[in-house]
């Protein structure tokens, strides 16, 4: 391989290089490659998804008491970003995962800021069913 790139101008990275086989699978670029079987599944990489829930917790820890609105504008486009990035994946499990947690996440949210609050008023003010 060394040999074909080097022909092409082109030089392995000894320490950044590592060869596995397909179905231990291996992250690149944000995606998780594993071939199952027959099948190759491109995922989300674990380590990408850590890091989108963390920025949502950090945008939630840093205004406790910030207005609702403001807020769910900004996560939104961190969390828009960051699907659209992957909607071309095998993400549907992953997504539904995400979207669990921070649904917890601002669920938790909303009760500290309405300490005084039963769960119910948190649950009629926050999270409305349209349509």
């Amino acid at each position: 391989m060394e040999e074909y790139l080097a022909e092409r101008g082109v030089a392995l990275s000894v320490t950044k290089t590592h060869i596995t086989p397909i179905h231990e699978g291996f992250d690149f670029l944000g995606q998780n490659l594993r071939k199952y079987g027959q099948k190759l599944l491109i995922r989300p990489a674990d380590s990408g998804v850590k890091a989108l829930l963390e920025e949502v917790r950090k945008g939630l820890k840093s205004h406790p008491q910030a207005e609702a609105g403001p807020l769910i504008v900004q996560l939104n486009g961190l969390i828009r970003g960051w699907a659209n990035y992957h909607r071309h994946a095998a993400s549907k499990a992953t997504f539904n995962k995400v979207d669990g947690y921070i649904h917890r996440m601002v669920y938790r949210w909303a009760r500290k800021k309405h300490r005084g609050r039963s769960a119910a008023w948190v649950k009629r003010k926050y999270f409305k069913t349209v349509g």
